[in-house]
């Protein structure tokens, strides 16, 4: 690794408890500030050690020189419960991989302030480009991808960035997979066509992801009446749409005309069907919104009410 970087090991204030961050800021030797700069999330093997210093003679050793040879610089914070911070958290290895337990989700909350301070802390740097980052996770790192840059700006920023590179990348691996993987018979196991055809198909479902994300920040991110009561109707409408397709479907699948006049049918009269019972019957009432896993609607308060029927008494 030394023919790549300079390394900094960085310490700052952590978003709860007063505890404090450390992380290793792997600068490349090879390029010029400011730097683009990866921040990486280590497999579940950084819960088992106490100490960083095996990350040089570990697998990870040879990402981060893959990385620095290309002229980006690499951070790679010590999370809760990760290396030095796991003397105090012992519980990471067995808790990380994920429960239903309310300890785990406060633990995923201090990982996700963990992996946000670390990129306010890229923004106080100079030498660091902040606007071209990315997000790099092994193993358990790879696990949190779906989490982690749903709820960080920053990251969503650079999607929507590369995203006319995300979308024609896509588009190209998704084809190439089709002759590699064959439409009949598919490659043996362990072959090259079937290492080129899977890894063209990850990939660029992964390029398909991050286009469909940034193309939807860029021109979708917008909010009007019909899409808030929209939203707030997924859930009833999912709990309704299997029992009245299916009574709509019982008897309209027994008359004698076409299929595609069926289905249509079937799609209008389910769906008016369950918006009504959604709009007349679960919507506007507590019990029922409970029922159907909405939020209640908040009562008004008693002065409010009083004042609201004042104004409507006679003589007002």
């Amino acid at each position: 690794m030394a023919e790549y970087q300079l390394e900094e090991k960085v310490s700052f204030d952590a978003s709860y408890a007063s505890e404090r961050m450390i992380a290793l800021l792997f600068l490349p030797r090879n390029a010029t500030p400011p730097y683009q700069t990866v921040v990486l999330f280590p497999g579940s093997d950084a819960t088992w050690y106490n100490s960083s210093k095996i990350i040089a003679d570990s697998r990870h050793g040879d990402y981060i020189d893959f990385i620095l040879a290309n002229g980006r610089a690499v951070l790679w914070p010590i999370y809760k419960g990760t290396y030095e911070r796991r003397k105090d958290f012992t519980d990471a290895t067995s808790l990380h991989g994920g429960d239903e337990t309310h300890r785990y989700v406060e633990y995923l909350i201090q990982v996700v302030k963990d992996f946000k301070r670390s990129i306010d802390y890229l923004e106080s740097r100079e030498d660091i480009d902040s606007k071209r980052l990315a997000f790099m996770g092994i193993s358990w790192g790879g696990f949190l991808g779906n989490i982690i840059p749903a709820v960080e700006e920053r990251l969503q920023a650079s999607i929507e960035r590369l995203r006319w590179l995300s979308l024609p990348l896509g588009l190209v691996l998704a084809a190439a997979q089709v002759p590699l993987l064959g439409l009949e018979e598919a490659p043996a196991f362990g072959t090259w066509r079937y290492a080129l055809g899977w890894g063209a198909r990850a990939l660029g479902s992964w390029c398909c992801i991050l286009a469909i994300l940034g193309f939807g920040r860029k021109y979708l991110n917008f909010s009007t009446p019909f899409l808030g009561y929209a939203n707030e109707a997924v859930l009833p409408f999912y709990i309704l749409h299997q029992t009245v397709l299916l009574c709509v479907g019982y008897f309209v699948l027994r008359w004698a005309i076409p299929d595609l006049l069926q289905w249509a049918i079937i799609l209008l009269a389910s769906f008016t069907l369950i918006m009504v019972i959604y709009e007349l019957l679960v919507r506007r009432y507590n019990v029922m919104r409970f029922l159907f896993g909405m939020k209640l609607k908040p009562k008004a308060p008693a002065a409010q009410s009083q004042r609201a029927a004042a104004s409507g008494s006679p003589g007002s």
